[in-house]
C-alpha cells in the first residue's frame, strides 16, 4: 500500500552540510590555509545535528505510517534501515579484518589504541567498548563508526518509543 511521503529537500541539504562538517574535521591533513583550519573545527556539532536531522526523519516515517495506514510494518522498516547501513558497514569492517596488518600500517590506518575485536565491531557495539576502555581502536576508521552504532540503537529504541508512544496516544484519546 502507499501513501503520500513528504521529501525534506531542505533537510536533505542540511544533512549534507552535517555530514560535510563532519567529514572535514577529519580531513587527514593540517593544511596552512586558515579557512580550512576554520572548518576543521567542531565536527562534533555536525554529528549532533545529523542525528537531531535523523531523530526527526525516522519519527516522521513511523508516524506517517501508522497515520495513513493504520499501522507500522516493523519489517520493512528494519528492512530498509538495513539496507541503508548495514553493506557499507560491513564492507568497511571486511576491509579493515581481512587485510593484512602491515598494508593498513603503511596506508595510515593503524593507530595508538586499543587491539580491535570482530565482535564488538560486528555486533554494533564499538562504541561501548570504546566508553568501557576509555580509548579509541587502533585501526583509525573504526574510531568513527561509534555513529553509527548509536544511530543503530536508535532505529531499535526509537521504534519501539513511538510504538508505546502512540499507543498510550491511542488509549488516552480513544473517548474523544
Amino acid at each position: 500500500m502507499t501513501y503520500p511521503k513528504l521529501q525534506f529537500h531542505s533537510i536533505d541539504a542540511f544533512r549534507f552540510f552535517a555530514f560535510l562538517k563532519v567529514f572535514i574535521s577529519h580531513f587527514p591533513y593540517d593544511l596552512d590555509n586558515p579557512v580550512i583550519k576554520f572548518l576543521k573545527q567542531g565536527g562534533g556539532i555536525g554529528v549532533a545535528f545529523f542525528f537531531v536531522l535523523s531523530g526527526f526523519l525516522i519519527t516522521y516515517i513511523l508516524v506517517n505510517e501508522k497515520f495513513h495506514t493504520g499501522k507500522i510494518n516493523a519489517k520493512s522498516f528494519f528492512l530498509r534501515r538495513i539496507l541503508r547501513i548495514w553493506p557499507i558497514y560491513f564492507l568497511l569492517l571486511l576491509f579493515l579484518y581481512l587485510v593484512p596488518n602491515w598494508i593498513l600500517t603503511n596506508i595510515g590506518y593503524i593507530g595508538s589504541g586499543y587491539h580491535c575485536d570482530w565482535f564488538y565491531s560486528f555486533s554494533f557495539t564499538e562504541n561501548y567498548r570504546m566508553i568501557y576502555l576509555d580509548a579509541m581502536p587502533g585501526i583509525v576508521p573504526l574510531g568513527v563508526i561509534w555513529s553509527l552504532c548509536i544511530e543503530e540503537h536508535f532505529y531499535i529504541l526509537w521504534f519501539f518509543v513511538i510504538l508505546i508512544l502512540i499507543y498510550l496516544a491511542l488509549g488516552l484519546f480513544s473517548d474523544i
